[in-house]
């Protein structure tokens, strides 16, 4: 079983800005945004962006809106328990009041797990330090799909970490 997961909201790049405010978080790929790939070698998969992207013969992905030029991060594999791919957001400051990350996707396979996290402190490679949200209901549509994910305040500095 393969699975794309496809994203509106994140970006792959080696920008290392703090986040201070939560606007920061926004991307729609067009530009540089304050998400990268996991480079410290947990996974073996990566995020790419694209406009489209066309899935085993399958499944044609584009963006949400008609005859949009609109960009997405995806990524694809069998995520059969043995191959990740995570998705980092830059050390956010802190979080003083509870928080929301939104954000769609779409998932082609039944099998796999999404899991948005956050990491303290930064860049820890104890899986312990995650605390982690499954954000799959039990809805297998091959579609764009709204979530939101409700965070607890973090008086200390943190990341976000998408985890297929």
């Amino acid at each position: 079983m393969r699975l794309t997961v496809t994203f509106f909201t994140s970006m792959l790049s080696k920008v290392v800005n703090q986040i201070n405010i939560s606007a920061d978080l926004n991307c729609g790929f067009e530009l540089a945004c304050q998400w990268r790939n996991n480079t410290a070698g947990e996974d073996s998969g990566d995020f790419l962006i694209t406009s489209n992207v066309r899935v085993a013969n399958h499944f044609n992905i584009i963006p949400s809106r008609n005859n949009s030029d609109e960009l997405f991060a995806y990524t694809h594999g069998p995520f059969d328990g043995m191959q990740k791919a995570t998705l980092i957001s830059n050390t956010i400051s802190c979080q003083l009041g509870g928080g929301t990350l939104t954000f769609w996707y779409y998932r082609t396979g039944d099998s796999a797990t999404l899991e948005v996290c956050v990491r303290q402190p930064p860049g820890s490679l104890n899986t312990a330090d995650l605390r982690c949200f499954p954000v799959f209901p039990k809805n297998y549509a091959h579609q764009w799909l709204f979530n939101a994910v409700e965070f607890p305040p973090l008086t200390q500095p943190f990341e976000v970490v998408f985890l297929v």
